[in-house]
């Protein structure tokens, strides 16, 4: 047993010191190599704002709780490595429309990096003009003089807008004024305007112009002024307008004109004229209009008019004036409009710019119900100068709106 019990206390021993000399080395090693001398992973990064829609310009913040860290970011959709930017500082968002996936990864020597943390932000801002400050009259580009009609393009999204005094249309892509493409200067001609009051485009993209003091619809394929074609004299009789003041196209292609001076809504089936037929006559009573303005044609074919000096909005279901219906009175409270102007149909709410009250108006029906207002009268934020022309982006709910007397595009989300 005494000899035995030497043999196993031998062996103990060389184990214990095989077990210090392996733990000697181990201490060596974790001294020329630092990472092994600290444990965990970097945090993973944290932002100061969470994802989302926003109305204003954003500012974002990035931080992680590992001390000594190096953060990495992309914007663009990626993935972050050591070769992305280098954050030091703030994230600024600020363009209108703008859809910005930011993500990023922390380091810091010694220790495993971070997960990629990421959040995506939406900007779509509640109130934008174009220009974005100020009321001046101009030509240049971003610039307007009496902007009287605006009209949404939704295959390519293109913003088209009848520039008054410029005798001009414009065709951009945002309201930053991104793809400023101007046609048309003075004068009678081909290519040119006198005074342009009302825009409309149809499903295969074609623009429809109320060319007001050379009474004349002009029909362009394109900006570019491709397939130019007039229609329309001077006078008060057949093919003739003595100003033109709206324009709308439905389904079936065929065109729509509030003949201002004439006070009739004149229909046509194409640029040649064909299918001519008009309704209406001066004054105030039923089958009569002073100053028909906005016009707009619902999926059923129900006409709506803007009765500018009637103040009031006609309805009608054919051009023969078949269910003649009137909502309004002059004033400036609920119910009441002062010269409306523009008119649009969508997902079941009618909108009238109330011009000389500087307002845009919203009912469900003809008879007032879901009255709403937006905007008063002047040029700051959330205000308008005789509002004319109006469209809507559909999809998001915003609606943009000609303020003629500020020399400007409003749109807001409503």
């Amino acid at each position: 047993m005494k000899g035995n019990f030497g043999v196993l206390g031998t062996l103990s021993l060389r184990f214990f010191v095989l077990c210090l000399a392996i733990g000697y080395m181990l201490q060596l090693a974790s001294c020329s190599n630092p990472a092994m001398s600290q444990a965990g992973s970097v945090n993973t990064p944290a932002f100061s704002l969470a994802s989302g829609t926003y109305s204003a310009a954003q500012s974002v913040a990035i931080a992680d709780a590992t001390s000594g860290t190096t953060i990495y970011y992309t914007t663009d959709g990626s993935t972050p490595t050591t070769n992305s930017s280098v954050y030091s500082g703030p994230i600024q968002l600020s363009v209108d429309g703008s859809t910005t996936k930011i993500s990023a990864l922390a380091t810091k020597s010694g220790m495993s990096s971070s997960s990629v943390a990421s959040e995506v932000f939406v900007l779509n801002f509640t109130w934008i003009t174009l220009p974005e400050s100020g009321t001046a009259a101009g030509s240049g580009n971003g610039q307007f003089d009496g902007p009287t009609a605006i009209a949404i393009d939704s295959t390519n999204g293109y913003i088209y807008v009848a520039d008054y005094f410029n005798d001009r249309i414009i065709r951009m892509t945002d309201m930053n004024g991104t793809g400023w493409t101007t046609y048309g200067s003075s004068g009678s001609g081909t290519a040119q305007f006198n005074h342009p009051t009302a825009i409309a485009v149809d499903s295969s993209g074609n623009i429809y112009v109320c060319d007001y003091d050379n009474n004349r619809i002009v029909k362009m394929t394109s900006i570019s002024g491709t397939g130019w074609t007039t229609f329309g004299a001077s006078g008060s009789g057949t093919n003739q307008f003595d100003g033109p003041a709206g324009i709308a196209v439905d389904s079936s292609g065929h065109l729509y004109i509030s003949d201002y001076f004439n006070d009739r809504v004149v229909e046509i089936n194409d640029m040649s004229g064909a299918g001519w037929t008009t309704y209406g006559t001066a004054g105030s009573g039923t089958g009569q209009f002073s100053g028909p303005a906005g016009i707009a044609v619902d999926s059923s074919g129900q006409i709506y008019v803007s009765d500018h000096l009637n103040d009031r909005i006609v309805r009608m279901s054919d051009m023969a004036g078949s269910g003649w219906t009137t909502y309004g009175s002059s004033g400036g409270g609920t119910n009441e409009l002062s010269g409306p102007e523009g008119i649009l149909l969508d997902s079941g709410y009618l909108y009238i710019s109330d011009e000389y009250n500087g307002r845009i108006v919203r009912v469900t029906d003809m008879s007032g119900s879901g009255w709403a207002t937006f905007g008063t009268l002047t040029g700051t934020v959330n205000e308008f100068s005789s509002p004319n022309g109006i469209a809507i982006e559909h999809s998001a709910g915003r609606l943009y709106v000609a303020d003629f007397g500020n020399n400007r595009v409003a749109r807001f989300v409503w």
